[in-house]
């Protein structure tokens, strides 16, 4: 019932608009021309790799990049002349919907596996948590560090911490843990830095952001902020001796899915010719996109991965 309230909130607000433009016309090709496109924030490190590099083989390209949360990124592709965007989900019932009503049959592209990472201060100990310790979290029904685990942790208020109110994270975690409100102790600032800054500077603050901000190891920014935050690991249960099995979002740990928190990167693309966003969207699905986004720290979702055991 709530998806088709949406499409027909979305098919009247097209109507209301009215049809009566002149048709565009396009002179873009795979390989040149200019285009607008719109990235969730959580993937700006990776994006911007990505059309660096696409720029530097096909000089004749321009593309310009809205980066935002995903509300806003949605927006753009719904409402606006935008015709790829970048997110973390494919589109809904209601959208594709909304989306069939005109006659558009957007195409969809897997390129990459992501995962939310929880970040805390680094002088907090608590850098272990069971999904069962962090739900609570959220909900606000647990608001000091040190009555997680029953031991000497920091005697500090929790404050979570979003990238911004319309994010793919808020609503992957409230998903995931099947939280209708979030607790009052969760705030939302304006994007995943934001995020990583106000945790570097308060002891009991948690972050939730994407992994892409901090997965390149070669990256400078990255290096910086992982000086200033801890990584938590996160498990799923404790074993009979006691201890149990906590994973990080690190490649290894996404590809084989021992990490909780993992999501899939997605293009969204409504261009129906052989255009910029064509070549660009084949470009990333690729060899040399897909080594791309090996390189940043995700997992290509378009080549294998062959994952190695140290012994």
């Amino acid at each position: 019932m709530r998806n088709n309230s949406l499409y027909l909130f979305l098919l009247l607000l097209v109507l209301l608009s009215g049809c009566a433009t002149e048709p565009r016309q396009f002179t873009d090709t795979p390989t040149s021309g200019s285009i607008h496109i719109a990235s969730d924030e959580s993937y700006l490190p990776l994006v911007k790799t990505l059309i660096h590099t696409f720029q530097s083989i096909y000089t004749d390209a321009r593309i310009n990049v809205t980066y935002a949360g995903e509300q806003e990124v949605l927006r753009h592709l719904l409402f606006d002349t935008t015709r790829f965007v970048v997110m973390n989900r494919p589109l809904d019932t209601a959208e594709i919907n909304f989306f069939d009503s005109m006659t558009i049959s957007p195409q969809t592209v897997k390129i990459a596996y992501d995962a939310l990472a929880l970040i805390i201060h680094p002088q907090n100990p608590d850098s272990m948590l069971l999904l069962s310790e962090i739900k609570p979290v959220f909900t606000g029904d647990v608001k000091v560090w040190k009555n997680i685990k029953n031991k000497n942790g920091l005697n500090e208020k929790i404050t979570v911490v979003f990238d911004n109110n319309g994010s793919g994270n808020v609503r992957m975690i409230r998903k995931y843990f099947n939280i209708d409100t979030l607790g009052t102790n969760c705030y939302a600032v304006n994007g995943n830095p934001e995020v990583i800054d106000y945790v570097s500077k308060n002891k009991g603050a948690m972050g939730v952001i994407s992994v892409n901000w901090i997965s390149d190891s070669d990256d400078t920014l990255t290096v910086r902020f992982l000086k200033n935050v801890r990584v938590v690991g996160v498990g799923s249960k404790v074993n009979t001796d006691g201890f149990g099995n906590y994973y990080r979002p690190y490649q290894g740990f996404i590809a084989d899915k021992s990490y909780p928190f993992i999501r899939e990167v997605y293009i969204i693309s409504k261009e129906a010719r052989s255009g910029l966003g064509t070549g660009l969207s084949a470009f990333i699905a690729g060899d040399k996109g897909q080594r791309i986004v090996l390189k940043s720290g995700l997992v290509p979702a378009t080549m294998p991965v062959r994952i190695v055991e140290l012994k």
